[in-house]
């Protein structure tokens, strides 16, 4: 399991600002469905 954070650090915001290719995820903590039906995995 993973530990959530409402914010990230300034080392973490220059790497993602520096690196050519980035993305951010978020998962359901139950992995339960959307309230559109869509995964609980979001890229």
């Amino acid at each position: 399991m993973s530990t959530p954070f409402d914010h990230i650090k300034p080392e973490q915001a220059e790497l993602i600002r520096s690196s050519p290719v980035s993305f951010v995820a978020s998962v359901a903590d139950d992995l339960s469905k959307g309230p559109d039906a869509q995964g609980p995995v979001n890229l």
